[in-house]
């Protein structure tokens, strides 16, 4: 079974999502986010708007600099972020099928 460090947890009418995602290109000028996160049932896929309360970004070192430059590349941190029951994309729990 596989398994994430950012996890994401049903609260209410919606979700709560928590963890770090390393190597985002470009990530610093995204309006949005698309999200792997472990569930209850599984990895699931969420659409994340760049100013949900609790996103931020933070560049790493050597991050404008790797691979072909196209950067920089950022770590999305995702901070106790609340997300609508619809921000889910696709299925919960079929998040791996749906991204591949």
């Amino acid at each position: 079974m596989r398994s994430l460090e950012t996890k994401a947890r049903r609260s209410g009418s919606g979700w709560v999502v928590t963890g770090e995602k390393a190597f985002i290109t470009s990530g610093s000028g995204a309006d949005f986010f698309v999200v792997l996160a472990e569930t209850d049932i599984g990895v699931s896929t969420f659409a994340v708007e760049r100013d949900t309360p609790g996103v931020s970004t933070r560049e790493t070192r050597g991050a404008e600099t790797f691979g072909l430059r196209n950067g920089p590349h950022v770590n999305l941190v995702l901070d106790d972020v609340e997300l609508p029951e619809d921000a889910l994309i696709g299925v919960e729990g079929k998040g791996l099928k749906q991204a591949w």
